[in-house]
């Protein structure tokens, strides 16, 4: 039974998704970018996001960087990610026909991205001097990294490859053991951008995976989603990829499992600054996407001010578009 936020407390239970069917069969094109013709250096320009561009992008969301200015784009890579670094610079030849400038950066302090880091061992810095590639991969700074708006669109075994890409950068497979002395998989993906792991924890549940953050990571715990997180997504780094393999036997169900997670319990509840919003009545042969995913039948839903084009005075904001 739908009720208003403010009524929620600590203790609640909400209804949580198990699984969003993707039905998207298509690629989806790349965008158009603007060509200097004084420019020396030739990129091949792409038709379409395809699983190989996917998997480079989300490396580069996991251990990229755009350069100042959009004039490029940087990947970093640390001494046991050779298989790694090989196939990002064979996937740039290949699909863009540009080669990179390759620097070593020794351990020790450093400066990265504006900040004072400390190099535990000896890193691979790959850059692709190119406005156009910048444009490609254009992104936010950590912690404003979000999942790109093409991978949203796209279909799922593209979708699968993004994943891939950045879990090779920024995740992990852990084997713990429970309180009773049996193994445990975890699959984990750290991020300092909240919106990042709201963002891939929305995606891995069209994978049937569901998913729990827990401050700066997104943990999978269960059995069951463990299992199809390395069936149909899986790590491609040669070391994650032979954890993976290893702890894969771990993952079969059991009979004592948990079923499918239906709800999750309200642990707190923060108090934000009043804002003015607006209504959106939908009819009810309407629906809605939230948050990327189809609503059908959705109820009112309440847009804060600084979000809606609409000015306070049209009664009826916006149009819900019919499914009819």
């Amino acid at each position: 039974m739908p009720i208003q936020a403010s009524q929620l407390r600590s203790g609640d239970e909400v209804k949580v998704e198990a699984n969003i069917a993707c039905t998207r069969e298509d690629y989806e094109p790349m965008p158009p970018q603007e060509r200097n013709a004084k420019l020396r250096n030739f990129v091949l320009s792409p038709e379409y996001c395809t699983e190989e561009i996917a998997w480079v992008y989300g490396y580069l969301v996991g251990d990229g960087s755009t350069k100042k200015g959009g004039y490029g784009i940087s990947a970093f890579f640390d001494e046991s990610e050779y298989d790694l670094k090989e196939r990002f610079i064979d996937h740039f030849s290949t699909l863009f026909g540009v080669k990179p400038r390759i620097a070593i950066r020794d351990p020790g302090p450093a400066q990265f991205q504006g900040r004072r880091i400390h190099r535990t061992h000896q890193t691979t810095e790959v850059h692709f001097d190119s406005k156009i590639l910048g444009g490609y991969f254009n992104m936010e700074k950590q912690p404003k990294r979000i999942v790109p708006d093409i991978i949203l669109a796209s279909k799922m075994s593209v979708v699968a490859a993004f994943l891939t890409g950045l879990y090779d950068a920024d995740g992990c497979i852990i084997l713990s053991m429970n309180k009773d002395r049996t193994p445990k998989v975890r699959i984990q993906l750290k991020s300092s951008s909240h919106r990042l792991l709201q963002d891939v924890q929305t995606l891995l549940i069209t994978f049937g995976i569901q998913a729990r953050i827990d401050g700066d990571n997104l943990m999978i715990a269960r059995r069951e989603d463990c299992r199809r997180f390395i069936e149909q997504i899986g790590f491609s780094c040669e070391k994650k990829k032979a954890k993976q393999d290893s702890f894969r036997h771990y993952c079969d169900p059991q009979p004592a499992d948990s079923k499918v997670l239906d709800y999750e319990k309200v642990i707190r509840i923060e108090h934000l600054a009043t804002a003015e919003v607006y209504p959106i009545e939908c009819p009810p042969s309407a629906v809605s996407i939230i948050n990327g995913v189809i609503i059908p039948d959705p109820p009112t839903i309440l847009l804060p001010s600084i979000r809606s084009p609409f000015p306070a005075k049209i009664p009826t904001p916006g149009i819900c578009p019919s499914t009819n």
